[in-house]
């Protein structure tokens, strides 16, 4: 492909794919700058990979190299924050792109919720009710079978179900 070509295709992945990106990263790193450079990781990876070879599933590439970023920034810092720590230190969950989520539970409480399941079902819930992604593209990017992907998100469900009864959650 051609350099020009090269350009306009990632402008056009990146203006259609940066959002969901950064909110997804945002999510599961819960600090502003972390998640701007990892989303910047994530697209630069992604320009140096489209210059050599062609990318059949650009959203699919993009949250799988997100998802192995994020991996890779926990590993390095070794440490995770509450929620409670982080709103002692100033952190406001329901600010920014997070009041446009449109959920009936305060943003706050839906995320002290989802942080309490295991981190396996905190991504399959994100990335299909926040990133919308289809049950063929979450297994797509996590390398796990339609049927593995689809009970872990009924498993998720059902977990939530279960928090939010033991909470009185409505």
């Amino acid at each position: 492909m051609e350099h020009i070509q090269i350009e306009k295709k990632f402008i056009e992945i990146y203006d259609t794919y940066s959002d969901q990106v950064f909110r997804y990263v945002f999510l599961r790193v819960k600090n502003r700058e972390d998640a701007l450079d990892l989303t910047q990781y994530v697209f630069t990876r992604f320009f140096e990979y489209i210059k050599k070879k062609e990318v059949e599933h650009p959203k699919a590439f993009l949250f799988r190299q997100a998802h192995n970023a994020i991996a890779n920034h926990w590993r390095a810092k070794k440490n995770t924050l509450s929620l409670d720590a982080m709103t002692e230190e100033g952190f406001d969950v329901a600010s920014g792109e997070h009041t446009k989520l449109g959920v009936s539970l305060d943003v706050a409480q839906a995320m002290a919720i989802v942080s309490e399941l295991p981190d396996i079902y905190q991504d399959v819930l994100v990335l299909h009710y926040i990133e919308e992604l289809d049950i063929g593209d979450i297994a797509e990017l996590k390398e796990e079978h339609e049927n593995t992907i689809s009970v872990r998100l009924h498993r998720a469900k059902k977990m939530l179900r279960e928090i939010m009864d033991k909470k009185n959650y409505e």
